[in-house]
């Protein structure tokens, strides 16, 4: 593929210095998008340019690279300083990262106080998984007085703009009875709209549900397999260790909801197995590579 139109106007911005486009065209670089290469030494030179004119988000980028080790040899205490540099010019990414190393004690001190600190800045900013995170601390106590009602809050706010992780917290909210009445029918469904928009926990969550019967829902082993198979293929290690538990189980697929986001609706089986039914075409595209591996009708073809 060919480099876009706008590919061509980032580089000959970046070529003229402007920061914006260097870092425009460093993110490009960094996903692979506009028809480039995915280049991530690309990036960090880029990166690196517009830090170099003080642009906080490339300082971001830059903090980020050092802390993952990309490219460059890990160096938690170089992200630090680099998510401070950003800080200081008020970028809501650099607060909410600087609450992450805090919290987690990743190039400083652990210090939970200062994480809610840089949490609520960037929260205040309208950061979403920083307003999600302020919720959590506020919720379990870490670093601040317990608060539910205040967690709601963040929670709701981060919500309303459509941010999936926020659904699963309340979700866990309204399981629990935290902030808001308890409600198992309320958390089967705000976790089922977590999962459409790609929460992995929700996954986790549902199939412990179907799994062990709880949250309101029927004991289904192929339902919570189907959930700790999906929550398991992105990373959920809790999914991998339930699924080493249901491989024993029988497999039979009772009549029920869409697998995917637990979905009442269904408009569509599997024409693979018969078996797995979705509610959306959306669903079951974005179910494909988790149920891929165990699609009996796959197998047989």
């Amino acid at each position: 593929m060919a480099p876009t139109e706008r590919a061509r106007q980032l580089r000959e911005g970046a070529r003229r210095g402007s920061a914006q486009d260097q870092i425009s065209l460093a993110l490009c670089y960094y996903d692979g998008k506009e028809g480039l290469t995915e280049n991530k030494w690309m990036a960090e030179a880029l990166f690196r340019k517009a830090a170099a004119q003080g642009h906080a988000g490339a300082q971001v980028g830059l903090g980020h690279m050092c802390e993952n080790g990309e490219v460059v040899e890990q160096n938690l205490e170089l992200a630090v300083s680099w998510y401070r540099e950003a800080a200081k010019q008020g970028h809501p990414r650099g607060h909410f990262n600087l609450g992450v190393m805090h919290e987690y004690g990743k190039g400083v001190e652990q210090n939970l106080e200062l994480a809610v600190w840089w949490y609520c800045e960037s929260a205040k900013q309208g950061d979403l998984e920083g307003q999600c995170c302020l919720g959590r601390c506020l919720l379990h106590g870490n670093g601040v007085e317990k608060d539910a009602d205040a967690a709601v809050t963040w929670f709701r706010q981060a919500a309303a703009a459509g941010h999936a992780n926020a659904y699963s917290d309340i979700a866990l909210c309204y399981a629990l009875g935290k902030g808001v009445e308890q409600n198992d029918a309320l958390a089967v469904e705000w976790w089922a709209k977590a999962v459409k928009g790609g929460n992995v926990v929700s996954r986790y969550n549902l199939g412990v549900g179907y799994m062990d019967g709880v949250y309101g829902l029927p004991k289904d082993v192929k339902r919570a397999k189907a959930f700790m198979k999906s929550a398991a293929t992105r990373g959920c290690a809790e999914a991998i260790e339930s699924l080493k538990v249901l491989g024993g189980c029988a497999m039979e697929l009772d009549p029920g909801p869409c697998v995917s986001c637990g979905a009442p609706d269904i408009t569509r089986t599997c024409l693979g197995c018969r078996q797995v039914r979705y509610c959306t075409l959306a669903c079951q595209d974005r179910d494909w590579a988790s149920h891929k591996p165990d699609c009996g009708g796959l197998k047989a073809c």
